[in-house]
């Protein structure tokens, strides 16, 4: 019975404790990320995602070629996009892994 008191106890511990920490460097990461330059705008990605779409249905189109050589900047813009949100949520997956290690041992 000592034992399952403590059980219950420990398990009532462990609800109890709520991940610790400062959260403003993660929500910093995640609004640049988001944000433009970070993050392109919706309009500007649903035209590109057009411009791909034609170029894989007609790769070998003249106009298809032309017009995805003039959308270069909007693919690297898409490109750095992705790379800046990533390295925001690896960042923040870091800090909530670790703010949740401390408040479930500590």
């Amino acid at each position: 019975m000592r034992l399952l008191d403590d059980l219950r106890q420990t398990i009532s511990e462990i609800g109890l404790q709520a991940p610790s920490g400062d959260f403003s460097g993660v929500i910093s990461d995640l609004e640049v990320a988001v944000s433009p330059p970070g993050a392109m705008a919706t309009d500007d990605v649903a035209e590109l995602r057009d411009a791909l779409l034609a170029a894989r249905e007609r790769p070998r189109d003249i106009d298809t070629i032309v017009d995805l050589t003039k959308r270069i900047d909007a693919m690297l813009a898409l490109v750095i996009a992705y790379d800046r949100t990533i390295a925001a949520i690896e960042r923040s997956l870091e800090v909530l892994r670790g703010s949740l290690g401390d408040g479930v041992m500590g």
